[in-house]
């Protein structure tokens, strides 16, 4: 493995303070209990040199002091020694103790992160892309093992929408012990990644969760709804849905008929206008929805309905001048002035 290490300068010690410090730890290590200096050491805080000399040494007489490697990784990570630090982690992701495996992968994830980063600074995509597959297999293990306290959602959260993983940021929302209000932001940005990394699935729960909690922009995510049902979902499906919600909202059945129109199904779509047409009590709603009927239909091009629908409302429009001239266009332009004729005889009769 190479690591961003290589391009930086290293900070070296001098030969004669390694000398001088070797024969100090070996000096310790005679004098003092072992367990005792252990303690000492893996405490150390402030001298990061210091105490990563003592804890080489150290290593050298007890190799397999699975908690001195870790803490010399860790100081090895914080003083700028990347490469040791990557290799000791490493050989400590074979631990079998989970408390090792646990700190071992969260370090190993904090440095290919830094690394990542570096090379993004660099503008080195080859680089960039090596790392961000080794923080994705770093973070999955890190999720699947539960390599995580159950305080560290929302960090969780904030990792799994940096590592473009809609379905884990998701969950991590909802296992947050927050208010609602910060959830329904939490999950809206889950809804967006979603759709960027193309998981439909998890883009509709996202908008089902804030269609049922975010009460202040139900518009909104109604719309967000009827395009996935119009773009991902089969058409019996999105039909089956839009037509279960159309029983008592307004919304859907337009959204009915604009799915209809979409998919050419011109009379069905018509057929939702002229239910609204009777729903209503309101004139000037009564004739816009049937002038959406009758264009609906015009777009399909279907003459027979669009007579048959301008027939059997006439008498209802008689009364309404700009109405009569409506009809009267409407049957010159689908071939029948015959009835444009009969409609002018029964105006002047009026008029007479």
């Amino acid at each position: 493995m190479s690591f961003a290490t290589s391009e930086r300068k290293q900070v070296t010690t001098y030969k004669e303070l390694i000398i001088i410090f070797t024969i100090f730890t070996l000096i310790l290590i005679a004098l003092y209990p072992k367990d005792l200096l252990e303690e000492h050491i893996l405490r150390e805080n402030s001298n990061y040199d210091l105490s990563m000399l003592y804890l080489e040494n150290m290593l050298k007489n007890d190799p397999t002091n699975e908690k001195l490697m870790l803490s010399l990784a860790t100081q090895s990570l914080r003083s700028g020694r990347k490469d040791l630090a990557a290799r000791l982690l490493s050989l400590l992701h074979q631990s079998k103790d989970p408390q090792i495996l646990y700190k071992a992968y969260r370090e190993s994830y904090t440095l290919e992160k830094e690394d990542y980063f570096y090379f993004i600074s660099k503008k080195k995509t080859k680089q960039q892309e090596k790392y961000f597959k080794l923080l994705t297999k770093l973070f999955h293990t890190i999720n699947t093992k539960h390599y995580y306290a159950d305080t560290e959602y929302e960090y969780m959260f904030k990792e799994s929408m940096f590592m473009q993983q809609p379905e884990r940021a998701f969950n991590f929302a909802l296992l947050e012990d927050e208010k609602m209000s910060k959830k329904i932001i939490q999950i809206e940005q889950v809804y967006y990644l979603a759709l960027k990394e193309n998981n439909i699935a998890y883009s509709i729960k996202a908008v089902d969760f804030e269609m049922s909690q975010d009460k202040k922009h139900q518009k909104k995510w109604r719309n967000a709804k009827y395009y996935l049902l119009a773009k991902y979902y089969s058409r019996d499906d999105a039909v089956a849905y839009m037509k279960e919600k159309a029983k008592s909202s307004l919304f859907w059945r337009k959204k009915l008929a604009e799915y209809y129109f979409s998919q050419k199904e011109f009379k069905n779509s018509a057929d939702i206008y002229i239910e609204e047409f009777h729903a209503n009590n309101d004139y000037k709603k009564q004739k816009f929805y049937f002038k959406k009927a009758i264009n609906t239909l015009a777009a399909g091009k279907d003459k027979n309905n669009i007579l048959r629908v301008a027939k059997r409302y006439e008498n209802y429009f008689f009364h309404d001048e700009s109405m009569r001239t409506y009809l009267l266009k409407t049957y010159i332009a689908n071939g029948k002035p015959e009835y444009a004729a009969t409609l002018s005889k029964k105006i002047l009769e009026r008029k007479y």
